[in-house]
């Protein structure tokens, strides 16, 4: 009995064009691996039609993209989908983190943007996909420099599966997606000395049905992830002194689903799982919300400038068009000064680029005299009486805060610090998603320097917005998001 509800893109990008070093051969062979258990009749039972693929010089960025269309095209509602990737995932120089293939190029240790697969492009592929069960599973933590070998010891590449953001953008893509990773943050996928690498060994066995219950004829995607979990943390652990958790992503709330025949069954019952992974494996739950707002920040930025938290009802800038729908107050081509009142608020220009919210429509002139008043100045509150003749107290207190408009190249330090503090006591999800931070900030000084000022605003505005999301629960980011705020 066929699993005719299933359907199955594989990709090992094996070898690379026009950058030999990256090569590692066994990410083609973990693909074909999954592809073989997948299409057998006596295991997994996918109609071998319904199973893509690519390797090699047929892993082009294109032709990824075409194969999802397929998916697209011809998986229903009610399918199973599996998407597996093994190969090379890093940022890029356009600050997008990409999924390499065959035509990749490499400058500055970083992809050449556009020469991969780009997360904006995976998540719009699978934004199209109607299948509402699909399982996504990532290998892409191999480095150039290493290649697999015979010796006694196992190559811990580096390289990094998608952040954090990007998987949990990817569940917001449809109903039913789980997310499989080799391995947590800050931790490296040991290839291992066999024919497949430890990780898609795992899965391969997994998907044969060895350490795996049979549910009524089906295999649960949580209890082959639990497999693969135990399985290659105890083998790095026992067999080479280190530490490789794969890490499983849902939708807080969302369960289980049948994604292959167990042993070629032909014999089927209800399908019947635990609503959740077993506990103690790397299990981590997105909210919903937060899922959401990872997907809108990744494809909103680069096409356009996001002004305000929630991305419905705000304003989007795009090269010369402007979405003002819903925008209270909006204000286009301004050529001098502006002042605007909403109820009792008055906002002030003082004429030498410091606005004044008094917060009760008084309008501060020359001169500033308003008792038991609150002063915000750059986000810092003073509060108490202000009280003077002149505007010497306000020079005062700006002469007491940071400075006005620090250099991009400053604040690019000031990022990179907080991520290796965060690191350093052991926060890696914060030093992940700063690090996304540091990215785009880097590729903002790389288009400061080269004169694009576009690009530069562009890549200021995406550190913004991904630290705007940081800053409420970090207190100790609180600074840097100040400083990202004053950069010119």
């Amino acid at each position: 009995m066929p699993f005719s509800q299933g359907h199955a893109l594989l990709i090992g990008v094996g070898t690379y064009e026009h950058t030999p070093r990256l090569n590692v051969p066994i990410t083609a062979a973990d693909a074909r691996a999954v592809a073989q258990v997948l299409r057998d009749p006596s295991f997994c039972g996918y109609p071998e039609a319904q199973v893509m693929l690519l390797h090699d010089e047929r892993a082009t960025g294109a032709g990824i993209l075409a194969a999802l269309d397929q998916l697209v095209t011809r998986a229903g509602p009610d399918d199973t989908v599996v998407l597996f990737y093994c190969g090379h995932g890093d940022f890029g120089d356009d600050g997008d983190y990409y999924l390499t293939s065959y035509e990749t190029r490499i400058a500055d240790k970083k992809v050449v943007g556009g020469t991969g697969v780009s997360q904006k492009a995976l998540l719009a592929k699978l934004k199209a996909l109607r299948a509402r069960r699909v399982l996504v599973i990532f290998n892409a933590c191999h480095s150039g420099a290493v290649s697999p070998t015979l010796g006694t010891e196992a190559q811990a590449p580096a390289g990094r599966n998608p952040p954090n953001e990007t998987t949990a953008a990817l569940l917001a893509t449809g109903a039913g997606r789980i997310i499989i990773t080799a391995c947590r943050a800050a931790q490296y996928s040991y290839i291992g000395t066999g024919a497949l690498t430890l990780f898609t060994q795992a899965l391969v066995n997994g998907l044969l049905g060895q350490g795996v219950s049979g549910r009524n004829g089906y295999i649960s995607a949580f209890d082959l992830y639990t497999h693969i979990y135990t399985t290659v943390s105890e083998t790095v652990k026992n067999d080479y002194r280190g530490i490789q958790e794969p890490e499983l992503t849902i939708i807080q709330g969302v369960g289980p689903f049948a994604v292959a025949l167990y042993h070629g069954a032909t014999t089927l019952g209800a399908f019947e799982a635990p609503a959740a992974p077993t506990p103690g494996a790397a299990g981590r739950a997105v909210s919903e919300e937060e899922s959401r707002r990872a997907f809108e920040r990744i494809v909103s930025v680069g096409q356009g400038v996001a002004i305000g938290g929630d991305m419905t009802g705000g304003t989007v800038i795009a090269g010369d068009q402007t979405n003002a729908q819903g925008s209270q107050g909006f204000i286009g081509q301004a050529t001098g000064p502006i002042s605007q009142n909403f109820g009792s608020q008055q906002t002030v220009n003082t004429g030498g680029g410091s606005y004044i919210n008094t917060g009760s429509g008084d309008y501060a002139g020359a001169n500033i005299d308003r008792r038991q008043a609150d002063l915000f100045v750059d986000g810092n509150l003073i509060s108490g009486n202000v009280i003077g003749g002149s505007s010497d107290l306000l020079a005062d207190i700006l002469g007491d805060l940071p400075p006005q408009q620090p250099s991009l190249g400053q604040v690019l330090a000031q990022a990179r610090q907080a991520s290796e503090q965060a690191r350093g006591r052991g926060d890696d999800d914060l030093a992940d998603d700063l690090q996304s931070v540091v990215v785009a900030l880097e590729a903002g000084l790389k288009a400061e320097q080269a004169g694009k000022a576009e690009r530069r605003a562009a890549k200021i505005a995406e550190a913004r917005a991904a630290l705007s999301q940081l800053a409420p629960g970090h207190p100790e980011l609180r600074e840097l998001a100040a400083a990202i705020g004053r950069v010119g």
